[in-house]
Order: C-alpha cells, then structure tokens, then sequence
C-alpha cells in the first residue's frame, strides 16, 4: 500500500474506534466518500440497551402478557429491516406463582407490545407445548432464540421471518441446579409488516392472573 493509502486506512480505524462501530461495510476496499459509514441494515452488534436491573414485575393474566416492552429491548425499527438477516435473543426471568397456578406455554411473537400487556395481536413464531407450574414457590427460567428475517416485502404482512427457541427452567424447586425444562418450539414462519415499527415479544399465556415475572437480562443482538 502507498503511504497514502496508509494514511486513509488509519484514518478510517480512528473513525470506527472513535464512534465504537462494528460490522461496517465497505465498498471496494474504502468507507464511502468523506469516512461515512456503510452498513446494510440499522444496527449491528448489540441491537438494544440491556436493562440495567431486573424489570419491574409483569402480571399474569387470563391470556397472554408480555414479558418486556419490545420498543426498548427488541425493537425492529420501520423500514430498517434487511433480508436476510440473523438475530439474537436471551432472556432470564424469574417467576412466582400463586396456591393455584395452573400451567404456563411461551408464545414468541411479532409485535409492538408493552411490558404487561397482552400480546395476543402480534404474528405467532410457534408456542412451547404447556408447562405445569409449582404452587408458591419463586423459580428460574431463561431463553435463547435464534431469529432469521428472511425476507423484505412491499408494506403489508410481506415480509418473513423464522425462529427456533430453547428454555431452560426448574419449575418444581427454587433455586439453582438441575433444570426439568428442556423444551424447543418456534419453527413457524410468520409474515409480519417490514415498514412499521415492531420486535419480537415473548408472550406468557396463563388461565389465572396472580403470577409474577421478574425479568432479569434481556439481551438482543443482530448478526447481519
């Protein structure tokens, strides 16, 4: 390489260190005119702002309550959707249950959803089968999903997307330890709207509404 190239090669470092940029493209060798950035998509990397401590409690309901608001921590923001393209979720959740608390199913969505409120409106990405809870008793959950956006299409339920997902729980005993929850679901493609603002919701479904939900970590990651 000349020394100038050299020279633009550095400089284009120092901009990506400095603004703490990662998964930047570049066309034919070079950031665009003037070091402005390239990159396919909105976000790359950390996609969302973790919570910075457990969230305040979500409500059971006689439905389907969301976990998390997903316009803080699982956002997709309108038309900034590519396709395809690869996403990550990880939540930790703590819950606990009333004398009766019958059974809970995860339902993963697409959706614009507040914490606490019913996501019965978004787009299903396949619910777990039911699980039976323990009466009285604070236990451990968590999730990791892995969530492909397929592909792009005009505005309208055009656009799909598919997901797998596992849970790892202990609904019987509290505390650490070996888990009795092993599941995976998901699977489904669901056809969602690409040009408005939505993210990915997971749904709590309950028959009684006197169960809590105590998230702790809600990770959300894009790997364009």
């Amino acid at each position: 390489m000349s020394d100038e190239d050299l020279l633009c090669r550095d400089e284009e470092i120092r901009w990506l260190m400095a603004h703490e940029r990662q998964g930047w493209g570049l066309i034919n060798g070079r950031l665009k005119e003037k070091c402005d950035p390239v990159m396919y998509g909105t976000y790359a990397g950390i996609a969302a702002n973790s919570p910075s401590n457990t969230l305040a409690n979500v409500a059971s309901l006689n439905g389907e309550a969301s976990l998390w608001s997903t316009s803080l921590y699982t956002p997709w923001i309108a038309n900034s959707l590519v396709g395809p393209s690869s996403w990550r979720l990880y939540a930790s959740w703590q819950t606990t249950t009333s004398t009766s608390p019958a059974s809970l199913t995860l339902n993963p969505r697409i959706g614009s959803v507040a914490a606490g409120s019913s996501s019965t409106g978004g787009i299903a990405l396949g619910a777990d089968a039911a699980i039976t809870l323990t009466a009285s008793i604070t236990t451990n959950w968590f999730t990791d999903a892995g969530i492909t956006v397929q592909q792009i299409g005009n505005p309208g339920t055009n656009s799909k997307a598919e997901s797998s997902w596992n849970c790892i729980a202990k609904p019987a005993t509290a505390g650490n330890g070996a888990a009795t929850v092993n599941d995976i679901f998901g699977f489904t493609q669901a056809s969602f709207d690409a040009s408005i603002a939505s993210g990915v919701v997971l749904g709590m479904a309950n028959t009684v509404t006197t169960i809590t939900y105590a998230v702790r970590q809600v990770h959300w990651l894009s790997y364009f």
